[in-house]
């Protein structure tokens, strides 16, 4: 696939989970689950490259910040919401190395 593609493939992931728990709609596990596996493919198909685009960088530091900071409009799953930020920043973490 495409980089570029790949890229729009994972920001449109991203805003698709992202916006609804920003908006205080709730956590969607389905799609939180869409946002790791393009993670896991762009990891599987960029392993070799020495560096990232920054337009996949920009969204991982958001989608992190986002998720912290949105854990708090949700009193009973903060605890959750922060367990899967950290699910979410390790795959985050494996694509950098």
């Amino acid at each position: 696939m495409n980089p570029s593609n790949q890229i729009e493939r994972l920001e449109s992931a991203m805003l698709a989970f992202l916006v609804p728990l920003r908006m205080g709609e709730g956590f969607q596990s389905a799609k939180f689950d869409v946002v790791c596996s393009a993670i896991k493919e762009l990891n599987m198909d960029w392993k070799q490259q020495s560096v990232i685009p920054k337009a996949a960088a920009i969204l991982f530091i958001d989608a992190l910040a986002a998720m912290i900071s949105s854990s708090h409009l949700y009193p009973p799953q903060t605890s959750y919401i922060q367990e899967k930020s950290d699910v979410l920043h390790n795959l985050i973490r494996t694509f950098c190395e």
